[in-house]
């Protein structure tokens, strides 16, 4: 999904478990979470490259399919979905870390397959946890502190080298 996303010229953000995963986190993640710029040419883009794979509304009874662009650009924060790739969630605002717009210049990034995807930092990971609050998300915090805290010791034992 992720490179299909990339090769579709979508401008997104991986967030969530991928995200967790990326910066070292034992967390298993089973949906890909992605915070998408908001404008209607990159709704077109993510839709020509989600559409195909089906998503219907997962919280939703009845298998609803859910109408992409349209839906991203009503003023929803995020849409769940099922896909035959499995769950994605698309978010356009993520609550501790705003609209793409305000999350894209603090981003981590990776490369992969010569595709470069960016992802939320460790501190952009830690605030979208504190502000969603859930069980499930408080206790990521204390594994995210931890890798934030072991990045920290690397990064001054790196400058403490020199």
């Amino acid at each position: 999904m992720l490179l299909a996303l990339a090769d579709g010229d979508v401008q997104f953000i991986v967030c969530g478990g991928i995200a967790m995963a990326l910066h070292g986190s034992n967390h298993v993640t089973l949906d890909l979470d992605v915070l998408v710029h908001g404008e209607r040419a990159n709704l077109a883009r993510l839709a020509a490259v989600v559409s195909p794979w089906r998503p219907v509304f997962r919280d939703v009874p009845g298998d609803v399919a859910v109408p992409l662009p349209e839906t991203m650009a009503s003023g929803v924060d995020v849409v769940t979905t099922t896909t035959q790739l499995g769950d994605l969630d698309l978010f356009v605002r993520m609550a501790g870390i705003g609209v793409y717009a305000d999350a894209v210049e603090g981003t981590s990034r990776v490369g992969v397959d010569g595709r470069e995807l960016r992802y939320l930092s460790l501190p952009q990971l830690l605030a979208a946890k504190r502000a969603a609050g859930r069980p499930k998300d408080i206790a990521h915090i204390f594994e995210l502190e931890a890798l934030n805290r072991l990045r920290e010791v690397a990064r001054d034992d790196a400058s403490d080298a020199r």
